[in-house]
């Protein structure tokens, strides 16, 4: 039987959030492409890999590694890297009548389902694999199921939430919702199947600490990110 072509959503924040709660800093150099592969059915190859972000402008520290880990990813094979807009919204303190700035991502959503909808009715590959776990996706997964029941659609769950501990009384910091899944049960349900990102794929999917791109120019880790 032939492999099958499959590509790869990646939500990117969605993504990063979740080593983030995990306080895995030491993951962010992440080979997204090498993640893919070992997360991949047997008899499923990588045909694309699209990785779906935003611009950060501020703080400038984020931005400029950001920026850098952005260049790293351009320097693999198979990857397609698609941007929505990172919006600076406020609220208001109803205390202390502040105002506090709240990013929010725009487009990231609407930018995954548009790609893995056209990509379907388009037959560009055979298999589709999904990671993230926001459930806005639900609807156009339903979608695709619909115009074409033997799609085979997998959801890549980012890791759960460890317990942290907390440094200053040793005790345990609980779950939300005392859940320790950051993904849709429903996105769950309406895929073929589902599995978890471990921590092991996330040690065996490390880019190099430094990477030379093709215009010879040197991309390094940040220090931040040891």
């Amino acid at each position: 039987m032939a492999a099958k072509k499959a590509f790869i959503y990646i939500d990117g924040f969605n993504l990063f959030f979740s080593l983030k709660k995990n306080e895995w800093k030491k993951y962010y150099w992440l080979d997204v492409v090498k993640l893919s592969s070992l997360l991949l059915k047997p008899g499923h190859y990588i045909s694309a890999v699209k990785y779906y972000t935003s611009i950060i402008k501020k703080p400038a520290d984020k931005s400029a590694r950001q920026r850098t880990y952005l260049n790293a990813l351009y320097t693999l094979d198979f990857i397609k890297i698609k941007y929505g807009r990172y919006q600076q919204n406020t609220l208001i303190c109803r205390d202390c009548k502040r105002e506090i700035p709240v990013p929010k991502e725009k487009k990231t959503d609407v930018n995954i389902a548009t790609d893995m909808i056209m990509d379907a009715v388009m037959d560009k590959c055979e298999v589709q694999y999904l990671l993230s776990g926001d459930s806005d996706l639900v609807p156009p997964i339903q979608k695709i199921k619909e115009y074409k029941n033997s799609r085979e659609i997998y959801l890549i769950c980012t890791p759960k939430r460890i317990q942290v501990a907390d440094k200053t009384n040793h005790k345990l910091v609980g779950f939300e919702n005392n859940s320790n899944t950051n993904t849709s049960g429903e996105l769950m349900n309406l895929c073929n199947s589902y599995q978890y990102i471990k921590e092991k794929h996330l040690i065996q999917s490390q880019l190099n600490n430094e990477i030379i791109n093709v215009r010879k120019k040197k991309i390094i880790k940040p220090d931040y990110w040891t």
